[in-house]
């Protein structure tokens, strides 16, 4: 009789448990049935050998966009003029392979091209005209438990929560002005990093010595850095609902630039959808054209916070301190001469907002957190837990910055009577609406606004399209962007 009562009550618990949210979870199980050498679990495409010496996954996306700028000089610049299409578009933004895997259940790689890459949207240059096919990653983890991994390859550089953040997890089609134009331009480093994590994650860091970057994808110069990153869940064991999972972090990064080696241009500025509103070239008093080079000291330190306080409400920001010392260098000259010494310096921030309606009204199940880049995919042989899948409508605003100053001959060298402002003002506000039909198909539509107040002025070096029309008084631009992803 009591075995029956207990049995009976196992059922109606099951039952409940299982109604209060949706989808429905399967049940725990330690099932180890082999799996066959192919297929599809937990929406993890597999290859597998029958001991697990070997696992492999293949990863495809493509992602189909539309562009429109909104502005004065909007529909009157040609794309020579202003560095990229200004005509309302669509067309294929990427399309990218990926082979990830495991060896003995220890080691993780994944290698990955990107055969449209747009050099203004993914790294940092002022002319985003031309496709490229580029590495999206190249890099092999070696694990050796929760306290310690190594990494060593190209991977996005462990600087910023933005940066670290997989690109398609983001709520907004691109990374904000701040990260992707000054924070940290150049994503992905070449080098070799150790990290390790705490209990449920309540600490995380990772720190290493990288030998080269990238502001286009394709090129990459060498150089030194030490890059590091650590993040910690204050409130993670309290009973706390509202502060479990709040999650704070810090990045530094220090490095130097030598002229023998680095001779492309700093990072430009652009917008989400290539439009550079700061360039590292312009015309001097003499008629050439200079190139503003990064040169001797870098470095940068910031903060970050990420705080998930309501079931489908989450908020998201960081600031940083960013200074680079710079050389100006005339056209064709960039590695035989330098006119005059200088810096850039300021600091770049972001703050967002992200709602899911449907978690929040306890009518789909919690949205799992955004994953971290590099990621190594595992093949779980037994479902010993329920994953809820990213589904549902996702809404997002968005408000960015940057506040700083370049001077390109505070540091030796004439001064170029051409250049007028030395502030740079750049600030973006942005909305998303995201619906994700399934981790692997998602639709999106973003608005954002770039105002850049007194542009084309003594006041600030940051221009818009509306600048390079003489006649114009307009400092700002509006763009629209949709996008079909299709993922797995």
């Amino acid at each position: 009789m009591r075995t029956a009562t207990f049995a009976v009550l196992g059922v109606l618990s099951t039952t409940a448990l299982a109604s209060a949210a949706d989808p429905v979870a399967p049940p725990t199980t330690a099932d180890l049935d082999p799996l066959p050498p192919a297929g599809i679990k937990d929406g993890l495409v597999y290859l597998r050998e029958q001991n697990d010496v070997f696992r492999l996954y293949p990863h495809a996306q493509v992602d189909l966009d539309a562009h429109a700028f909104y502005g004065v000089g909007t529909d009157t610049l040609t794309a020579q003029q202003a560095g990229t299409d200004l005509e309302t578009r669509f067309f294929l933004r990427h399309a990218r392979l990926d082979l990830a895997g495991e060896l003995i259940q220890r080691i993780f790689f994944d290698a990955g091209a990107e055969f449209v890459s747009n050099p203004a949207i993914d790294g940092a240059r002022a002319n985003s005209l031309d496709t490229k096919i580029a590495i999206s990653d190249a890099w092999v983890k070696l694990d050796a438990g929760r306290s310690l991994n190594v990494t060593l390859g190209v991977f996005q550089a462990p600087f910023s929560q933005e940066n670290r953040t997989m690109a398609g997890d983001l709520a907004m089609l691109e990374r904000n002005v701040a990260t992707r134009g000054f924070i940290t331009p150049n994503g992905k480093v070449l080098g070799l990093a150790l990290g390790g994590s705490g209990q449920h994650d309540v600490a995380r860091w990772d720190l290493g010595v990288f030998g080269a970057d990238t502001t286009n994808t394709i090129d990459y110069e060498p150089h030194f850095d030490a890059i590091g990153r650590a993040t910690f869940k204050p409130f993670v064991n309290t009973s706390s609902d509202v502060l479990r999972d709040l999650q704070l972090g810090l990045s530094a990064r220090v490095g130097t630039r030598h002229p023998r080696d680095v001779t492309g241009d700093a990072p430009a500025i652009t917008t989400g959808q290539g439009f550079a509103m700061w360039r590292p070239t312009h015309v001097d008093a003499a008629g050439q054209v200079m190139h503003v080079i990064p040169s001797s000291t870098q470095w940068a330190a910031g903060a970050e916070v990420r705080w998930p306080f309501c079931r489908g409400l989450a908020l998201r920001g960081e600031g940083y301190w960013v200074s680079r010392n710079t050389r100006e260098s005339p056209e064709g000259q960039q590695s035989a001469f330098t006119s005059r010494l200088g810096q850039m310096s300021g600091v770049g921030w972001s703050a967002e907002l992200s709602a899911w309606p449907f978690q929040m009204a306890n009518l789909i199940a919690p949205v799992t957190p955004p994953r971290s880049s590099p990621h190594a995919d595992h093949l779980e042989l037994a479902r010993t837990t329920f994953s809820p899948e990213r589904r549902g409508i996702e809404v997002a605003i968005l408000a960015a910055g940057i506040n700083a100053t370049y001077d390109g001959a505070s540091r030796g060298g004439p001064i170029d009577p051409s250049v007028g402002s030395t502030t740079i003002a750049i600030y973006q506000i942005g909305g998303a609406f995201n619906y994700w039909h399934s981790s692997h198909l998602r639709l999106s539509i973003n608005a954002n606004a770039y105002l850049t107040p007194g542009s084309g002025t003594s006041d600030n070096a940051a221009i818009v399209p509306g600048t390079l029309i003489t006649t114009a008084d307009e400092h700002r631009v509006v763009e629209i962007g949709a996008r079909t992803s299709v993922m797995f």
